[in-house]
């Protein structure tokens, strides 16, 4: 099947939908009336599908790849390859990618991604670029989780190495816990538990620096909001704040990627008499579009 000419046919894009909440104003964006816009949405995300667009294929779930296969493939057979994919979505942007080197689409690939949804070589690599982070290890199994608390000690974070939301995610007090807890069915990562307040950054980074920034300090956190408690985000004022969070977020950008990208970034902050300091928690691609102080980025307590 031939793609269409650029220039003179209006062009195919794809997107990818999980979202009932307009956090994502498609036809804002994307002019459903000049181009064919199609969508592989989940039932509940309906809600947020332009009525303009051209079609809709449902899927129980936008993270299955091989559902996901299924419903390009049709909206393919009916308006030709995608000039275009979108999946805004941290849990859906592997398959997105994937989706792109099925049909030869311009955009990023699995290879390019894995570094933003794998927290275990998330990690390593700002380890490895001599960046603070807490201490972690892979937790195969509960022996590991164990050997980490003898290691760093008590409390330990424990959680799914590819996941969103703190879907997973449990704060282990001490070694006693383990006795209750089921052996890992996901490959998980635990971590050292790091008490410091959260803040999380919007911006767009490139190789050049951030091109914009908004940091803001979370007031209890998405861990808490899970289990059941309020959660909120207030812009941060104070400047020395401000200029520590941009300077480490630069840095934690610059050791991911060599690629500019939209991000939803949350780290640990620390103040007294020494200063502020930074260590990295979290990142997550192409949320700094987001309304919600959480809404699906990779953030958990204490992590």
């Amino acid at each position: 099947m031939s793609r269409p000419d650029p220039v003179t046919a209006p062009a195919h894009v794809i997107v990818i939908n999980r979202w009932r909440e307009h956090y994502a104003e498609y036809a804002e964006y994307l002019d459903h009336a000049s181009h064919h816009v199609t969508y592989i949405s989940t039932e509940v995300g309906l809600g947020s599908v332009p009525a303009t667009a051209t079609d809709v294929e449902i899927v129980d779930a936008t993270d299955d790849l091989d559902q996901v296969r299924t419903a390009a493939a049709a909206l393919v057979g009916r308006h030709g390859i995608p000039d275009r994919i979108v999946a805004l979505k941290e849990d859906d942007l592997l398959v997105g990618a994937q989706l792109r080197v099925d049909y030869g689409v311009v955009g990023d690939r699995p290879e390019n991604l894995l570094v933003f949804r794998d927290k275990l070589a998330m990690c390593r690599a700002i380890a490895e670029a001599g960046l603070p982070v807490p201490r972690f290890t892979v937790a195969a199994d509960l022996f590991d989780i164990r050997a980490m608390g003898e290691r760093v000690g008590w409390p330990l974070v424990l959680k799914p190495r590819i996941g969103s939301s703190s879907a997973g995610v449990t704060v282990l007090s001490g070694p006693a816990e383990l006795d209750a807890l089921a052996p890992p069915t996901v490959p998980m990562l635990v971590q050292e538990f790091n008490p410091h307040p959260i803040h999380h950054v919007d911006g767009v980074f490139t190789p050049s620096g951030l091109l914009a920034c908004k940091v803001s300090r979370y007031v209890n956190t998405c861990l808490g909001f899970r289990e059941g408690t309020f959660l909120g985000s207030v812009e941060e004022d104070d400047p020395e704040v401000v200029a520590a969070v941009e300077a480490a977020a630069t840095d934690f950008l610059g050791a991911l990627t060599r690629s500019s990208v939209p991000f939803h970034l949350e780290v640990f902050v620390s103040t007294g008499e020494a200063g502020v300091s930074c260590s990295f928690l979290e990142v997550a691609p192409g949320s700094a579009a987001r309304r919600s102080p959480c809404c699906g980025a990779n953030c958990t307590a204490g992590t």
